[in-house]
């Protein structure tokens, strides 16, 4: 992305608050505390996809489908979409529209290690693909109107793709 604040993905957009004293962040992240619509930071998180066979935090699809997180707050059960490896993303994107699957999908609830199933959550997301490099061709696929034309055949404003294009979440 261009200079100036990382402004994360837009389907996050006035669900997350700045952290305290965050350390350790990289120039092309974007880093908050997700907040329900009552100020909760409690949540537990289902999914679909399957837990990492190495890195068992970690939640990735399954089958050709894509991962798919959400967390419920624990107060009011608001389920708020995180991650849907089928829409969020440069894969998604920008990627093979063709491989995204529309399966039924199996839901799971996340527990750690210790068999805690609450958690205040941080999301994460990293930015380092030159959306503005000419070799990429990204800018020239923008047309008058600031949108870009994806590859399942959708108009996005180009700023949004720079935004919900990110690499790692």
């Amino acid at each position: 992305m261009s200079s100036g604040v990382l402004l994360g993905p837009t389907h996050l957009q006035g669900r997350t608050v700045p952290l305290e004293a965050p350390q350790g962040v990289a120039p092309f992240e974007w880093r908050r505390k997700l907040q329900g619509a009552t100020g909760n930071t409690w949540f537990r998180l289902k999914y679909a996809g399957q837990r990492h066979h190495k890195h068992t935090n970690l939640v990735v699809g399954t089958n050709g489908r894509p991962a798919i997180v959400v967390a419920v707050d624990d107060q009011t059960q608001e389920e708020m979409l995180l991650f849907d490896g089928s829409q969020h993303g440069h894969e998604a994107l920008f990627g093979d529209a063709e491989a995204h699957r529309s399966d039924p999908v199996a839901w799971a609830f996340y527990q750690d290690q210790d068999g805690e199933d609450t958690f205040g959550v941080v999301l994460s997301a990293y930015y380092q693909i030159d959306y503005e490099d000419e070799d990429e061709g990204y800018l020239d696929e923008v047309d008058s109107q600031g949108n870009i034309a994806l590859p399942d055949g959708r108009q996005m404003p180009f700023a949004e793709a720079q935004r919900n294009g990110f690499d790692c979440f």
